[in-house]
């Protein structure tokens, strides 16, 4: 079973899905994994008071930064 819903944080969402959390640190780093990845694209978003802005980053096969470019969010 995974998370299902509920604020962050909040430890009475696995309750609702019958999944109660780890007892000790062990049990749960079973749960977790490492994941790698590379990106071709990234797209940014800014929440601000005045303006919004949002960009997007394109990177080639090596990972480099290919190109950048400022978009209406």
């Amino acid at each position: 079973m995974t998370y299902a819903g509920g604020p962050p944080g909040d430890e009475r969402a696995f309750e609702t899905i019958g999944v109660a959390a780890p007892a000790d640190e062990a049990e749960g780093k079973a749960r977790f994994g490492l994941l790698i990845f590379r990106a071709s694209t990234l797209d940014w978003f800014q929440l601000r008071q005045l303006d919004n802005r949002r960009a997007l980053f394109s990177y080639d096969e090596t990972g480099a930064l290919s190109s950048r470019r400022w978009v209406n969010p």
